[in-house]
């Protein structure tokens, strides 16, 4: 009844409030993906001044339109939704089902870098695409997509590694900053080039479902082959 999913949508706005009030802030950005890192990085030194939230929300936002622009691109010039509908089915699902959770992690708050692993359920999805692409771009995009989860997922052992090399050889302060940053900025563009293109893959398999085809029939719009 409408007086239940009143109910049903009250709890769900509460409890997901609730649960974002609960996001813990890591004492490292590599110990944490999320969309907030870079504009925590770049305005740190602003802590505790009045414009420094909204000054970290508008960098947020620029980049999370750049983010959908860019997906837009990709689902443009690769013909993503022709290579979604080549899909097994099962593959599909299973990155409908990790990609959609990662972005919202991803945008909602830091996630705590074992939340990746969720990028496993996306790689057979991946590798599947790659190996049907009969185009070289489509093959350097699925290709790209494959290497960038797996730097997602090991990067934290890089930075360890780093630390590690650094602290022996006793490098310089400048030099250390250099090391862990470069490690750090490299899973930071990472991580936001793969969202957007996790994000033009849960949108094409979105549109290419029978939910998205009646929700095209609805609005009279159409696909292209």
């Amino acid at each position: 009844s409408t007086t239940t999913a009143r109910w049903l949508a009250w709890v769900l706005w509460r409890e997901t409030g609730t649960s974002l009030k609960q996001f813990q802030y890591t004492a490292y950005h590599t110990d944490a993906f999320g969309a907030w890192n870079i504009a925590e990085s770049l305005l740190a030194s602003r802590a505790g001044e009045a414009w420094q939230k909204p000054a970290m929300l508008l960098v947020v936002l620029a980049m999370s339109a750049y983010a959908l622009s860019l997906s837009v691109r990709m689902v443009v010039r690769f013909q993503f939704l022709s290579r979604i509908r080549a899909l097994p089915a099962f593959d599909a699902s299973l990155a409908l089902a990790g990609a959609s959770l990662l972005i919202g992690c991803f945008f909602a708050g830091p996630s705590i870098a074992y939340r990746g692993i969720l990028l496993l359920l996306v790689l057979p999805a991946v590798l599947t695409l790659w190996r049907q692409a009969a185009d070289r771009a489509g093959a350097t995009l699925f290709a790209g997509m494959a290497g960038a989860i797996l730097w997602c997922l090991w990067s934290e052992a890089a930075h360890n590694h780093v630390m590690a090399v650094v602290k022996t050889a006793a490098i310089l302060d400048h030099g250390q900053l250099l090391a862990i940053g470069g490690v750090t900025g490299l899973r930071e563009l990472a991580w936001w080039w793969l969202i957007s293109a996790l994000i033009a893959l849960v949108g094409c398999i979105g549109l290419t479902s029978q939910a998205g085809a009646d929700l095209c029939r609805v609005l009279r719009l159409r696909l292209p082959d």
